[in-house]
């Protein structure tokens, strides 16, 4: 199960740097269009663009749960395996990309990238904690449960949570030399 995690992660940071030249290459259509968005509404005020970021991840992390559930019960019901880490590198892909989209069309002072990694990742930071109240709190809801499972699955969550927080906020906030021209 670790290495599924691990492994999905890699993967989906390999499919991402993959896909970067390909989406950020000058001579694509895409290109064009993510240079275009630069002039949006949504993308000159920080606040607003960390919480576009916000809601992105929130809506992505949502996605990614209701599959997993969805796999598990289709798998429950009819007693078909799903791999419940198959869709898990396009999820960091998507992340990533985001991130990476966002942070190269931003141009604004430092203040400014602060803004928008810090609430574009506080969706991140904000399931870190919750994650780390309810490991700090977690107790049997009945006498003789064993709580050592649901431990590791709020462990895994935490390590999942934090480095998507840290990676968001790197990849929001950091400066990146060699950007495009309007």
């Amino acid at each position: 199960m670790t290495f599924g995690l691990f492994g999905s992660g890699i993967v989906g940071l390999l499919f991402a740097l993959l896909l970067q030249g390909v989406v950020f290459s000058p001579n694509r259509r895409l290109y064009g269009k993510l240079v275009a968005m630069e002039k949006n509404i949504w993308l000159q005020n920080p606040w607003r663009c960390g919480f576009v970021v916000f809601g992105f991840n929130a809506v992505l992390f949502t996605l990614v749960l209701a599959i997993a559930w969805g796999s598990m019960v289709a798998s429950a019901t009819s007693g078909m395996l799903i791999p419940l880490f198959l869709y898990a590198p396009v999820a960091v892909a998507v992340s990533i990309l985001g991130w990476l989209w966002i942070g190269r069309i931003r141009r604004h002072s430092f203040a400014d990238r602060a803004k928008v990694a810090l609430t574009g990742s506080g969706f991140y930071w904000l399931l870190s904690v919750a994650a780390w109240i309810r490991l700090q709190t977690l107790e049997p809801r009945f006498p003789g449960e064993d709580t050592f499972m649901a431990a590791i699955g709020f462990v895994f969550l935490l390590m999942i949570a934090c480095v998507a927080a840290f990676l968001c906020t790197l990849l929001l906030g950091w400066p990146r030399r060699g950007r495009h021209e309007p």
